[in-house]
């Protein structure tokens, strides 16, 4: 494809939401913006935004659109203002994200144009069925709503895009995805805002953060018992928590009867998270389940050696001894050592800090879109030789 056409490309996410996968959406979508020879629009289904603060240059269209699947009963389907989108726009590319973009763009098929999914989550639903839970309901319809979707794969150019290898090994076997149509591009950071201060963080006093939606896969709760487990030893420590989320109620109950309101804060959203990294001295992790932990890698761009449990996907972020330490699930006693050994040991400290800002630069957000830019120039390619 000639490059002095520029390419029409439509991001499609649900809302705009305060989560990981948003906050990447909206990072490639400003940087895409910038380049000379990408025309883009980013399509949500909701006006809802918490990046209002660094979306204002993104050119965006918010669209109504029903869809709610059916088993035994006609789907509910009306994706009108959807299609008058693309029918205005004529994009060369729509790229989704998140399982209900996919489902919803995926809905009436416009030939001529090449589909990407980057489905960031969402394994439960992909994930091939065993013999054990085929007579579960729930199993029984997630089976047919996955078939569905793959039955519509196959009738348009259809590519994914993964955000680690942990996904993209997960995709590749359970949806029988040729290499030549799957691609991983892993994580990515805006290294221009988030970046080391002048005056790096100290490793002491113990300011801890953890970033992320507030709910059960996020497992703050554990974070929580960390906290009270160092200051019944005797150390002195603070943790900051940002998010929302459905177990705020429960944290804050844990908070108050633990009476742990003077060492924890519940920030809840907040539009400069790198504010917070700044004036912390260790990043801390406690997720059950992650595809790329993009808190991660912002994390470690500005300084900040990081301490997770053990969930596959920060294996590809995370260096025992290099940038930060990985830890067994459930493993309170371990994690609590290694926040102490870090915080005590200043050499350690600087180590591990110099190293997570070297990991960092594998994660900058302008890599990751010129190798984007070029999967869309392969694709296109591709299609034009049919």
């Amino acid at each position: 494809m000639s490059l002095s056409k520029k390419i029409k490309v439509l991001q499609v996410i649900p809302d705009i939401g305060a989560g990981g996968a948003e906050r990447l959406v909206v990072d490639i979508c400003n940087n895409l913006s910038q380049q000379k020879n990408i025309e883009l629009v980013l399509l949500t289904f909701s006006t809802n935004n918490a990046y209002k603060d660094i979306t204002s240059r993104i050119n965006m269209i918010s669209c109504i659109v029903k869809y709610s699947p059916k088993i035994l009963r006609k789907d509910i389907i009306n994706v009108e203002e959807l299609d008058a989108v693309i029918d205005n726009f004529k994009p060369d590319i729509i790229h989704t994200h998140l399982l209900e973009a996919d489902q919803i763009v995926h809905q009436h098929i416009h030939h001529g144009i090449i589909y990407i999914t980057s489905p960031h989550s969402n394994k439960n639903f992909y994930k091939k069925t065993t013999l054990s839970k085929l007579f579960s309901k729930d199993e029984i319809i997630r089976i047919i709503l996955r078939k569905r979707l793959i039955k519509k794969y196959n009738k348009c150019s259809h590519f994914f895009i993964t955000n680690s290898q942990n996904a993209y090994d997960f995709y590749k076997t359970n949806l029988n995805v040729g290499v030549s149509f799957i691609k991983n591009l892993g994580g990515a950071t805006d290294l221009s805002r988030f970046k080391p201060t002048d005056i790096l963080q100290q490793p002491k006093p113990i300011k801890l953060l953890t970033v992320g939606s507030l709910n059960k896969n996020k497992n703050q709760i554990f974070i929580l018992r960390a906290v009270k487990k160092l200051l019944n030893a005797g150390y002195k420590a603070h943790l900051n928590i940002i998010g929302t989320g459905e177990e705020q109620e429960a944290l804050e109950k844990y908070i108050k009867e633990n009476d742990l309101n003077d060492y924890v804060s519940l920030l809840g959203h907040v539009t400069t998270p790198e504010k917070y990294y700044w004036t912390s001295s260790l990043y801390i992790h406690s997720s059950k389940q992650e595809g790329f932990g993009l808190v991660l890698s912002e994390a470690m761009a500005c300084g900040l050696p990081c301490i997770a449990l053990d969930n596959i996907g920060d294996r590809e972020i995370i260096q025992n001894g290099i940038n930060g330490y990985i830890i067994r699930p459930d493993d309170m006693e371990g994690f609590c050592n290694k926040i102490i050994e870090t915080s005590n040991n200043e050499s350690l400290y600087k180590t591990l800090q110099k190293g997570a800002i070297e990991t960092s630069k594998k994660f900058d957000i302008s890599h990751y879109v010129n190798e984007l830019i070029s999967i869309y120039i392969e694709l296109l390619g591709r299609h034009a030789a049919k």
